[in-house]
């Protein structure tokens, strides 16, 4: 033994000094970094207990992937039927050079078409249809107010399937059309709305039942021709007792028994970014 320590005595030394300088280091960086490699290792084993509770299997995956699909296909179509599909003429196409002349020759087509027949049907109707007195001057105006006009030609068409088929005479008169004015153009930067509406207010007078049933087509669902509900008062034109033929308030004998109803409506734009900018 005492041999084998006198031969080998310089390379036990060594192993000896590099056992020495290993216990020194191992304890200086645990008593400097101990706190962090535990902290550390801690954090490990969390996150391989997160990722156990967390882990998506395959069904799983395709059970969302499939419930996606299927509100992607509830929201597109809830966009076609509230997206506003205009009648003829009534969108100012970027293929219309001429947006001025559109404009008044569309102007005169409901004026000649359904005023005419509101006419016949003893209808009386602001003959002002809810446009401006002052002509548009952008390109972006007109398509407010020609899409205005869209709302005002089939509120008048209903008008008059209620007379023709609930009860005539029924609906009176439309004392008032106004399409709101078109909106400012919008700011740089400035938030789009996700749905655009152009409201139009209508004052009409009429017998309840006509007007009841006025509202309740309003309500309906039509894909592509819905209107919204802003807005809606109802008041009765009774004349009070002992009024005689014309009340103090100037008011038409005929009206007795009727109704004057306020109703604010308005085409939904679902395309609210593009109907904001500029054309």
């Amino acid at each position: 033994m005492a041999e084998f320590f006198q031969e080998h005595k310089r390379a036990i030394a060594a192993a000896a000094i590099a056992a020495l300088l290993f216990l020194v280091a191992h304890s200086l960086i645990s008593g400097h970094y101990g706190d962090v490699i535990g902290r550390a290792r801690l954090d490990m084993r969390r996150a391989e207990d997160e990722e156990k509770r967390f882990k998506v299997t395959q069904s799983e995956l395709e059970e969302v992937r499939q419930g996606r699909e299927v509100a992607s296909a509830k929201v597109l179509a809830l966009t076609q039927r509230l997206q506003r599909v205009q009648d003829d003429g009534l969108k100012l196409l970027p293929t219309i050079a001429d947006a001025d002349l559109h404009y008044n020759r569309m102007a005169d087509v409901v004026r000649r078409d359904e005023l005419e027949r509101c006419a016949i049907a003893n209808i009386d109707v602001d003959m002002s249809l809810g446009l401006p007195d002052a002509f548009p001057t952008t390109r972006r105006e007109i398509d407010w107010y020609l899409r205005g006009l869209d709302v005002v030609k089939q509120v008048l068409g209903m008008v008059l399937a209620v007379n023709a088929e609930v009860l005539e005479g029924g609906i009176a008169r439309l004392d008032r059309i106004e399409i709101a004015p078109a909106s400012k153009t919008r700011k740089d930067g400035a938030a789009v709305a996700a749905i655009g509406r152009i409201p139009v207010t209508f004052v009409l007078v009429g017998h309840p039942l006509a007007v009841g049933a006025l509202r309740e087509r309003l309500a309906r669902p039509v894909a592509g021709r819905s209107l919204a509900l802003l807005q809606g008062t109802e008041r009765s034109l009774d004349m009070p007792p002992g009024s005689g033929p014309k009340s103090s308030r100037g008011m038409d004998p005929l009206d007795v028994g009727r109704t004057q109803v306020t109703l604010t409506l308005a085409a939904l734009d679902i395309d609210a970014g593009a109907a904001a900018t500029e054309k």
